[in-house]
């Protein structure tokens, strides 16, 4: 009936792997997890304090802007876009040569990175306002206001 030795089917062979390469690769994902969840926690808080002391964020973008990119991680864990966010530096101590360039300036940006961000200011050497707009698309760009009047005028001695 047969004419040679039978011959066991070979054995499908799954993917085999330790315990241990399975708990490290758990705890790799949960750390990363954690992360983007403390980082999107870290964002909600910030617009919590921002609303405290009387900033103001929008969730919609200014006219003619886009959004940037979100994170596909923030989302995952619910983070929201934020279209804009106004700052106002209310120690006014903005010299006209400097920049945007602050730690506040960096950290913000870093933690919404798809937002346009207006920081407001005056100049301390006139008074004039001065607003920097930080956009994903364009980067940022420094306008100034007119002087800001002296109040009361002087008063003129005939």
């Amino acid at each position: 009936m047969t004419d040679g030795p039978m011959t066991p089917a070979p054995k499908r062979r799954w993917l085999r792997f330790s315990l241990r390469t399975l708990f490290v690769v758990v705890t790799v994902i949960c750390v990363w997890f954690g992360l983007n969840l403390h980082a999107v926690r870290q964002r909600e808080q910030f617009l919590r304090d921002l609303k405290d002391r009387g900033d103001q964020y929008f969730f919609t973008p200014p006219p003619g802007k886009k959004l940037g990119p979100l994170p596909i991680s923030w989302r995952i864990v619910g983070a929201e876009q934020v279209g804009q966010i106004d700052i106002k530096n209310r120690k006014n101590e903005l010299h006209p040569s400097h920049t945007i360039d602050s730690e506040e300036h960096r950290r913000v940006r870093a933690m919404f990175p798809e937002s346009t961000i207006l920081v407001k200011s005056r100049n301390k050497d006139d008074g004039r306002s001065v607003v920097y707009v930080d956009s994903p698309a364009e980067g940022i760009r420094r306008y100034e206001g007119r002087p800001r009047k002296k109040w009361p005028p002087a008063l003129s001695t005939n």
